[in-house]
């Protein structure tokens, strides 16, 4: 007892006097506890803040900020002032403002998601430095290649998954005068109206042009192939190159010498005028040539054109347009918002997908294998009409817009297509299943079916009146049997005091039959046969459900012996051993 009140009492001596070392600590250091940043002089000066916002207060040019924590919180860097940020082992995903005339330096740390600078390097008034020992997050934010050195790139870390780091670069293919770069945006930022963005080696940067300064330039990458995305500004004009990424589209111009990927030129159609058109060089890319009369596949409102989207920038807003193709068409449709239209492709078939987003119906034309050999595709955004047309390999897809109307009322669909429509057929339509497809016709259309119809999983069969049939029926010189309803029946059936066989497909088989690993033997009329039959010039036995029998059987009250193929055997013979005698008869005398 006197050992426990002794610890209590020792206890009692250590927090206070822990609480006395607390109070005459001095209030600096009570603070450094729990500080979130402090901020280093250009002096080594450290003072310690409990938020940020103090810190950035505090801070004069020079200064380091230093993170003590992970933060969100944003700060300005204000003008003619030149800090660094440390953020340590620590995460940062605030938003920074740079001032003009202003810098800042990166120096370490994790920028993630939701982290971005706002400013812009404009004519080195506003700058900003990342030294090597930043990683960010792929999506934080504008860490981006404005930011860094001519010299200098931001490459993926391959030892920390989405994220990138700051390496020097030894590629300088952007040229704008006699200065090399890194950076298209860099690149872009120095050139001036009317001058020459040149691309002097192959690159997989793309071309991230700066479109906020609204300079109008242009882009010759001569026999250079240009990987990655491509932003062009309005009123640039692209020279040479090939080019391999998707280019987004402001309003320029495109030469002859220049060459695109399959995908690229799809992006491209856009700027093509009604007299060139995009064909594939030997090398299988894309260059824009003059367009003759006959490339002109599309006609809207009287007039002609080489693609669909010149139609839709003249088409009206408040009427049904007519999309009318006079062949295949290799490219995407994407029909526009607030637009009417009908789709008459006629005999002709679309080679790529079609996506909606206005009023779209489809009124003919063969949709099955696009040009890649894949089903055709039909994703739309609003509901779409189908009134005609014959659908055989063709997909309609919900894309990410969540599930597509489709009315059906009208049209032609293989099976795999008609399963993919059956519950959108429109109020006051059918489908019919002739000649191996099935066809939507209104309810109110004199509908005659005729020969072989599938209904709800089960076959019948019109004659041609139109009228369903039942009992026996002969179809192309075979016999089938439909039961009161008209469904075709298969397997045993008992018809009039005798047993038929009808095989998967309803037809009635005759002869010797093999049926569940017994033989049996049906008539020239389909009846199965049973008790002694001579066939072939042999006797056989079945029983009474028709099954042949093999070996020694008593029947009648005498012994004969079948043979494995069933034929009764006469004479002597040597079974198991034996000689055995069987007269004429095939009975054994014994």
């Amino acid at each position: 007892m006197r050992r426990k009140g002794q610890i209590g009492n020792s206890i009692s001596a250590i927090v206070i006097s822990f609480a006395l070392v607390l109070s005459i600590m001095p209030a600096n250091q009570v603070k450094a506890a729990q500080a979130a940043a402090k901020v280093i002089t250009e002096d080594n000066v450290e003072t310690s803040y409990e938020t940020i916002g103090e810190a950035v207060t505090a801070m004069t040019d020079g200064d380091t900020l230093c993170l003590e924590q992970d933060s969100n919180e944003g700060f300005t860097v204000p003008t003619g002032e030149k800090w660094k940020l440390s953020v340590g082992k620590h995460s940062y995903s605030g938003r920074i403002s740079i001032r003009l005339e202003a810098g800042l330096e990166l120096v370490d740390g994790n920028y993630t998601d939701g982290f971005m600078l706002d400013g812009r390097y404009i004519n080195g008034e506003t700058y900003i430095t990342i030294d090597d020992g930043v990683t960010a997050d792929k999506y934080a934010g504008q860490i981006m290649e404005r930011w860094t050195q001519p010299e200098q790139w931001l490459k993926e870390d391959e030892d920390a998954e989405e994220q990138y780091i700051v390496e020097t670069s030894t590629s300088l293919p952007y040229k704008v005068g006699n200065q090399r770069y890194a950076s298209s945006v860099r690149a872009t930022n120095d050139i001036t109206d009317g001058d020459t963005l040149y691309i002097v080696e192959d690159t997989d940067r793309g071309l991230l042009g700066d479109n906020y300064l609204f300079k109008t330039y242009n882009i010759d990458a001569g026999n250079h192939k240009v990987g990655g995305d491509l932003y062009i500004p309005k009123g640039a004009t692209l020279i040479s190159g090939t080019f391999l990424g998707y280019v987004y589209i402001g309003d320029f111009t495109v030469t002859d010498k220049c060459r695109f990927t399959k995908d690229t030129a799809n992006t491209l159609r856009y700027i093509c005028d009604d007299d060139t058109k995009l064909v594939p060089d030997s090398e299988g890319y894309l260059t824009f040539v003059p367009a003759r009369a006959s490339d002109k596949l599309v006609s809207c409102n009287g007039k002609t054109y080489v693609y669909a989207e010149h139609a839709f920038e003249n088409m009206s807003g408040d009427q049904v347009n007519t999309l009318t193709f006079t062949g295949d068409y290799d490219a995407v449709i994407s029909f526009p918002y607030n637009k009417k239209c009908k789709l008459d492709f006629g005999e002709y078939s679309p080679k790529e997908f079609i996506e909606n987003f206005g009023e779209l119906e489809i009124v003919s034309g063969v949709f099955d294998k696009d040009a890649n050999g894949e089903n055709n595709c039909l994703v739309s955004y609003k509901p779409i009409t189908i009134s005609g047309g014959y659908f055989n390999h063709f997909d309609f897809w919900d894309g990410d817009w969540g599930t597509p109307e489709y009315i059906i009322k009208g049209g032609t669909f293989s099976s795999y297509a008609y399963e993919q429509i059956k519950d959108k057929l429109a109020e006051g339509y059918k489908a019919v299943y002739q000649n191996g497809n099935y066809v939507v016709k209104s309810l109110q259309s004199d509908v005659k079916l005729t020969g072989w119809q599938e209904i709800d999983n089960k076959w019948y069969y019109y004659n041609a009146d139109g009228e369903k049939t039942t009992d026996w029926q002969n179809v192309d010189g075979k016999w089938y049997y439909m039961n009161n309803d008209g469904v075709m029946q298969t397997g045993w059936q008992s018809i009039g005091g005798s047993w038929y066989y009808m095989n998967e497909s309803g037809a009635m088989l005759t002869g010797w039959q093999s049926i569940g690993g017994n033989w049996y033997y049906m008539n020239g009329s389909g009846a199965m046969l049973t008790g002694w039959q001579s066939i072939g010039g042999n006797w056989y036995y079945m029983n009474g459900s028709g099954e042949m029998l093999t070996g020694w059987q008593n029947i009648g009250g005498s012994w004969y012996y079948m043979n494995g193929s069933g034929a009764m055997l006469t004479g002597w013979q040597y079974i198991s051993g034996q000689w055995y005698y069987m007269n004429s008869s095939g009975v054994w005398m014994k």
